[in-house]
């Protein structure tokens, strides 16, 4: 096998191998499903015939995009979401799960496996495939490529602008609904109407490890606001290394410069997830 399911069978032997040796939302319902409709506007006519056939056996859902969001309502394999990095990490590094024997890179693999498995039950691949479209979502939400004591950002608040709740609350829902507005078909098709050829090529070539890497990037960023860095890692803030559940939280100020700043990052991310998506639908169900 070549291309990206190639990739994913190294990836699944390769997370087999390491683990042989309060969970947290990631984007909206909002995002998921602008990250599917864009995967599905990116689908050939099989893959395309394929995901139609098996969302109409689906008894809640009329569409993919909408399917999407199964996973989180009510929350199914919750330590499949995300994946934790340790503070001192200053980039991914080449280990599936990091900090656990599940992650969201290990969820990808084992339901790309289930959903590229023709002999498998449609109820099987079914499930598969709304899984496999969360899943691609949430590995490019930045905040669920982070850390596990400060459950990606639930645990910092934030102050001084448009958005309520947390850090990642803002990045996963108030940034994706104070800039993307309409018909989530219709904003899909605004988001990829200027992608080349050229830019599908460089987002589809790498495998999703990577994707969590260049999430890890971004919410490492000093913009962003997440940690502080100290001693050579990563702290909460200046007088604590990690938080502690019970502890007062740290806030940042977030406010109209701040989502003006990272907003296009957001809609970036969003992007790319349902371009590389499409791709790996393509892929997975196209006839042998």
């Amino acid at each position: 096998m070549t291309g990206i399911i190639g990739k994913l069978v190294c990836l699944l032997v390769v997370a087999y191998w390491i683990a042989s040796s309060k969970p947290v939302q990631a984007w909206g319902a909002l995002g998921h499903e602008i990250i599917c409709e864009i995967a599905f506007q990116e689908l050939g006519k099989e893959a395309r015939t394929e995901v139609k056939r098996l969302i109409k056996l689906d008894p809640t859902f009329a569409t993919f995009s909408r399917s999407c969001i199964w996973p989180d309502h009510p929350r199914k394999r919750a330590k499949e979401h995300y994946v934790n990095v340790a503070r001192s990490s200053t980039e991914f590094g080449t280990a599936i799960c990091p900090k656990a024997s599940k992650c969201v890179l290990l969820a990808i693999g084992t339901d790309v496996a289930v959903l590229s498995d023709k002999s498998a039950s449609d109820e099987r691949r079914l499930a598969s495939l709304k899984y496999l479209g969360h899943w691609v979502g949430d590995v490019h939400q930045p905040f669920h490529v982070s850390f596990k004591d400060d459950r990606g950002g639930n645990s910092i608040g934030e102050r001084g602008g448009p958005c309520d709740g947390n850090l990642h609350a803002v990045w996963d829902t108030c940034m994706v609904k104070s800039r993307l507005r309409g018909k989530v078909r219709e904003i899909a098709k605004r988001m990829v109407i200027g992608v080349t050829s050229e830019q599908r090529s460089a987002w589809t070539k790498n495998a999703p490890i990577m994707w969590a890497a260049e999430s890890y990037q971004i919410v490492t960023k000093p913009s962003v606001g997440y940690w502080t860095w100290k001693e050579r890692s990563c702290w909460y803030d200046q007088d604590r290394q990690k938080y502690k559940k019970g502890q007062p939280q740290k806030s940042i100020v977030v406010n109209k410069a701040y989502i003006a700043l990272h907003g296009p990052i957001v809609e970036a991310q969003l992007t790319n997830a349902g371009v590389r998506l499409g791709a790996f639908l393509n892929q997975l169900l196209a006839s042998d």
